[in-house]
């Protein structure tokens, strides 16, 4: 019998690998179902029947969709077996099995529960972001797993670097599973990047599809805020009746962001962030526009991040090209030449590489890690003991760790408040001052 997803061909090799395997990687293409499916897979096989299983996402927006996604496909409520956490908003009973959540949720429940014995399986899917919150909890969840041997972990990804993350988990297993793509033709633009053009270019491409023979909704990845909304306004100046524009981005509120995913009659032209770069299917998207850049963060100095708009890597690419070609065939219209794509990186560098480590360093103090166990966790890629040193200065500096070397209770404050510690100790002193609206 032909099966909705290629995923579900391989059912009885993942539960059976991860039944006999403490970790295991699953490289599955783009379309392969791994996000929606692997989960249920591994609630109906048993694994065990007592304890949740955790899927973390980078982004809240996936979070929310797949689970409600995955809740439809099994006829329940959600919020019953299946629900999602983020944060400001959760959908969980005392029967949710499979629960959807950031990645900052699960770093914030060791807090509580530091061998997370509420769940059985963790699955880490889209694990070739290298997000910070990801990479700290890759490295916290091989602590725990030496303490609970019972702890499934399992890494999911369509751009992974299979090789390397088995390699870092005492080579682990690998399953690779095809994608269920449609075509997508891949078009080029004749001419070099440009960042100073690239709005204008974007929109005008758009307006071309718009008034062109080629129907489908349309996916513009634009770098940031900022580059959306001026790309809706030039779009909105000059497309044809009928079509309806949607931005989306990181900070809009969920039922903003719900809005934008909603399935419509009209025509649409979403407009996005690579917050829509993974684990989304919106339907009836056939053309993706990609800008070839992304916002990321940089590391300046210690006391110091900036963010920058840079170019995408090969992965990312190839990530928004993934979102044609889902449920019929597509065309992946890049604004940029055939040879810039061949010059880029293949995948994007991890971010704890590139930021400031204050904030990482006061949660994992809060954490009750103390600075040499910091420097023995395992990270895929370390940022060395001197990143480290930099930002324990800062954080005596700021007050946040006393002269007993423990975390003080202006340190503990700031930690709850989710910020940069030099924006959270503003933050505290403006209560002293009267200013905290300003």
């Amino acid at each position: 019998m032909q099966r909705q997803f290629p995923i579900e061909d391989y059912e009885d090799q993942i539960v059976d690998t991860v039944r006999k395997n403490q970790v295991v990687v699953i490289a599955a293409e783009t379309g392969a179902g791994k996000s929606t499916k692997v989960p249920m897979m591994l609630y109906t096989a048993g694994i065990d029947e007592d304890r949740m299983i955790a899927v973390t996402q980078p982004r809240r927006v996936a979070a929310m969709t797949l689970a409600t996604w995955v809740a439809e496909s099994d006829g329940s409520e959600l919020g019953d077996l299946v629900g999602y956490h983020i944060r400001g908003e959760s959908r969980l009973s005392n029967e949710t099995m499979i629960k959807y959540m950031t990645e900052g949720i699960l770093l914030a429940e060791l807090h509580s529960d530091p061998e997370l014995r509420r769940y059985s399986v963790i699955v880490v899917d889209e694990a070739h972001e290298r997000g910070v919150n990801q990479d700290l909890l890759l490295a916290l969840l091989k602590n725990v797993m030496q303490k609970r041997k019972d702890l499934k972990l399992v890494i999911m990804s369509a751009t992974i670097d299979e090789d390397r993350f088995s390699k870092h988990f005492d080579n682990c297993p690998v399953i690779k599973v095809p994608g269920r793509v449609f075509p997508v033709e891949v078009r080029y633009a004749s001419n070099e990047s440009d960042l100073r053009r690239i709005v204008e270019v974007c929109a005008e491409r758009v307006i071309e599809i718009l008034n062109g023979r080629e129907p489908g909704d349309i996916l513009v990845f634009m770098p940031d805020e900022n580059t959306i909304k001026e790309t809706c306004k030039k779009i909105e100046e000059k497309m044809p009746d009928g079509v309806m524009v949607f931005p989306l981005y990181g900070t809009q509120s969920p039922d903003e962001q719900r809005e934008a995913l909603a399935s419509r009659p009209q025509r649409r032209v979403i407009v996005a962030t690579n917050i829509a770069e993974t684990s989304l299917t919106i339907d009836c998207v056939v053309h993706v526009v990609d800008s070839g850049f992304i916002k990321q963060v940089r590391y300046v100095s210690a006391t110091m991040s900036a963010l920058e708009i840079a170019e995408h890597s090969k992965a990312g690419c190839d990530q928004r090209k993934g979102r044609a070609g889902r449920t019929q065939a597509g065309i992946c219209h890049r604004m940029f030449t055939r040879g810039d794509f061949d010059e880029r990186d293949g995948f994007t560098k991890p971010e704890i590489l590139r930021m400031s480590l204050d904030q990482v360093l006061l949660h994992l103090r809060c954490l009750n890690y103390s600075m040499d166990e910091i420097l023995a966790l395992e990270f895929m890629d370390a940022p060395g003991e001197k990143r480290w040193r930099e930002a324990e200065a800062i954080l005596k500096m700021l007050g946040c760790i006393d002269e007993n070397d423990d975390v003080s209770p202006v340190g503990q404050r700031i930690e709850r408040l989710k910020v940069a510690p030099m924006l959270g100790r503003m933050l505290l002193e403006s209560e002293k001052y009267g200013c905290v609206d300003e």
